[in-house]
């Protein structure tokens, strides 16, 4: 009697699966946990990054959002924190452009993670203002960075 095996003599179709679950992997986006941290003018509809944050890398995101009001947006002003210790501030344009309430408006950002980003925490609040420099709302995320070089005691504290 001859034994019935389904994917032996289908090799192929392992490799094909293989690939098809890896390249979701590689290729889907990663949302990270997030929250408006103030500015009743502002409410975040989503925060995507283009992959999952890690060392070396780098990589793209993107905040959607709403206002309540008419305004003219002109930069963000970027604060990171790991654990209650900023780290990195920045402030980058988006352009002036002028939004309305119920337009969903977008921007996004490119970063750079250095390989000697330690472990931890994360906290990126991003502070949309106007052309005058006043804040419209802020949007605040997390992540963590780890490590899977578990033997390289420099990248863990």
């Amino acid at each position: 009697k001859k034994k019935i095996r389904l994917f032996y003599h289908q090799p192929q179709m392992r490799s094909f699966a293989l690939v098809f679950i890896l390249a979701v992997a590689v290729f889907a986006d990663f949302t990270p946990q997030w929250v408006d941290c103030g500015g009743a003018g502002w409410t975040t509809s989503s925060v995507t990054f283009s992959k999952a944050p890690a060392r070396n890398e780098k990589d793209d995101m993107t905040v959607c959002g709403n206002v309540n009001d008419a305004e003219e947006v002109g930069h963000v002003q970027m604060a990171v924190f790991l654990g209650t210790t900023k780290v990195f501030g920045s402030q980058f344009s988006v352009g002036d452009q002028q939004i309305f309430p119920g337009d969903n408006y977008c921007y996004n950002y490119t970063y750079y993670l250095p390989i000697i980003t330690p472990n931890g925490h994360y906290t990126m609040n991003l502070t949309l203002e106007d052309v005058n420099n006043q804040s419209v709302g802020c949007s605040s995320l997390q992540f963590n960075i780890t490590s899977s070089e578990d033997n390289d005691g420099f990248l863990n504290y």
